[in-house]
């Protein structure tokens, strides 16, 4: 919507009184204000839906107090308090179906389906904007049918089924041209170029990205500017052509901070981490990481917990590292000083992570006390809401196990003897002990002896094999392990017939807290491959994966014939 438009509709504001039908006709001017402004003023979008609400609320008006806790509801969710922006949506749904308002329900349903995808819901994401589609078409309101479709190519896009994607994006951008709706083209290029993005068809991606900046820079629609900004960005950071990343990724910074868009300048930030890490500018990068923190204080985020711990050890060793270099030939005792700083943050995490379970106990407690005495009693909501926090308290305690075995591992020093590597894999296997579906192939006679620590290379089999399974979703699952003589090392593979890895994700998959896949499609916590990494690194060998999608993977990786422990 144009400023000319805006201002029409403020003066048209001052026309109307409170009462009859120019109460319901000023119940309508303020809820299209209303929305009209999301994408510029979110304050002034909460003050005419709430006007609008009130109003229509003693006017006795259902479609226009439905449609002002539509609004309300996605105030809530551009500032990323989620759960509020939920609950004012299905309090929205339930007054238009009191109403009998299909297109409301609709309407409803769609911006359900957007929270959803931000509470990590994609499956009710899905549900509620196919719905939501099914009305509109029956409806023919061809405008917000093509602004679903787009949802539903946004949630394709989320899980990097990207065919899938593009498919709706395009199918949303034809009705928006067959209609002419300008307002909302430059979202749909921007959409369309995420999902190139993905494929790594930057060129293309490129293309989009720029239509959306000039319809944008046209309309004059901020949040269209800054998802476009986004989008080159991290389409530079992907060429890694950081300075003109950071200045597009800037503009969508001062864009989302005009709008006062909590959710909109997390996303900024989290693209300029993403940018600063591939940058390896590990201080700049914590610094957006605890931004975005501050930012989602009131949102449980586990993930943003582990990597502001991961980037401060990064820069912390970084940095003991570089004045170590500086130092050492001057100060023999900093050598010392950095093994005692070590060891008193290696016994921080332990003590930590000891004290962290006393209140997470109590969490489980009450938990179970809510269980025994209120769970009758609970709807399907609060079943849902119980469900989640018991999820959370399992996550939050194999996250500590984890950290600790980190720890452990660290602290724990390699002893050298030297064994057949074809007992250690049998040892991995015993504990292990993998479902009757699967096959674990080697030829013992064909493996080498090993000069190892036992232990922490019986837990690189154990880990390789585990995930070889686990990633796996075919009705036989099959394991085969190898090795061949590199000249100074013995060089193993474990190939699986699994899921795969996309190429853009080797290096990261060996990264702590790092997963590729949301919370409930796989367990763990992402720690696995990079104690694997550190075991084989400790022992003075290197480790790196081949794979195919659909097709499986390899993970290939040496050890030294004589013991060579790095320190």
């Amino acid at each position: 919507m144009t400023n000319e438009r805006i201002k029409e509709l403020e003066v048209k504001l001052t026309e109307l009184d409170d009462k009859g039908k120019q109460g319901l006709k000023k119940v309508d001017v303020l809820n299209e204000l209303a929305f009209a402004l999301y994408s510029t003023d979110l304050d002034r979008t909460r003050d005419y839906a709430t006007k609008a609400i009130e109003l229509a609320e003693r006017l006795e008006y259902k479609k226009g107090e439905a449609r002002g806790y539509r609004t309300i509801g996605v105030y809530f969710w551009l500032k990323g308090a989620f759960h509020e922006a939920l609950e004012k949506t299905l309090k929205s749904l339930k007054i238009s179906e009191e109403a009998g308002d299909e297109d409301g329900c609709a309407s409803s349903l769609n911006n359900m389906g957007l929270i959803n995808m931000n509470l990590g819901k994609p499956d009710l994401a899905l549900e509620d904007h196919r719905k939501a589609s099914e009305i509109f078409e029956r409806l023919g309101n061809t405008e917000s049918q093509a602004k679903t479709l787009t949802n539903i190519g946004i949630i394709y896009d989320a899980q990097e089924a990207y065919e899938e994607a593009l498919k709706y994006f395009l199918r949303g951008l034809k009705l928006h041209e067959e209609i002419d709706n300008k307002t909302v083209l430059a979202g749909s290029h921007s959409y369309i170029g995420s999902s190139y993005r993905g494929k790594g068809d930057y060129n293309k991606a490129l293309e989009h990205y720029l239509m959306a900046v000039d319809i944008s820079e046209s309309t004059g629609k901020k949040l269209d500017a800054a998802i476009a900004y986004k989008g080159i960005g991290s389409l530079y950071t992907k060429l890694q052509q950081y300075d003109q990343a950071v200045d597009y990724l800037e503009k969508a910074l001062d864009l989302a901070r005009q709008m006062k868009s909590k959710h909109q300048e997390i996303s900024v930030y989290r693209y300029l981490l993403e940018m600063y890490e591939a940058r390896q500018d590990y201080k700049t990068a914590l610094e957006c990481l605890k931004k975005v923190h501050s930012l989602e204080s009131q949102i449980f985020s586990e993930e943003s917990d582990a990597k502001i711990a991961r980037l401060q050890v990064m820069y912390e060793t970084e940095k003991k590292e570089k004045e170590a270099e500086i130092y050492r030939l001057k100060n023999v005792e900093l050598e010392e000083m950095v093994a005692r700083r070590t060891a008193e943050l290696e016994e921080l995490i332990y003590v930590t992570s000891h004290d962290l379970r006393t209140p997470l106990r109590a969490i489980s407690g009450f938990s179970q006390f809510l269980y025994e005495d209120y769970f009758d009693r609970f709807d399907k909501e609060g079943k849902n809401y119980y469900d989640l926090l018991l999820k959370a308290v399992t996550r939050m305690e194999r996250l500590l196990d984890d950290l600790l075995s980190v720890n452990a591992l660290s602290r724990k020093k390699v002893k050298f003897s030297t064994v057949p590597s074809s007992k250690l894999i049998k040892r991995a296997l015993e504990i292990l002990n993998p479902p009757k579906d699967s096959e674990v192939k080697f030829d013992p006679e064909e493996l080498p002896l090993l000069h190892c620590d036992q232990s922490k290379i019986t837990d690189v089999f154990y880990h390789l094999i585990s995930n070889g399974l686990k990633f796996n979703k075919r009705t036989h699952k099959r394991i085969k392990i190898t090795a061949r003589d590199s000249g100074k090392s013995h060089e193993f593979a474990v190939e699986d017939n699994g899921i795969g890895i996309e190429e853009r994700h080797y290096e990261r998959i060996f990264q702590t807290f790092q997963r590729l896949h949301q919370l409930g499609d796989y367990e763990g916590t992402g720690v696995g491959l990079s104690m694997v990494k550190r075991v084989i690194v400790e022992h003075g060998g290197k480790i790196w994966v081949e794979s195919r999608i659909g097709k499986g993977s390899v993970f290939r990786f040496t050890l030294p014939k004589k013991s060579h422990q790095r320190r």
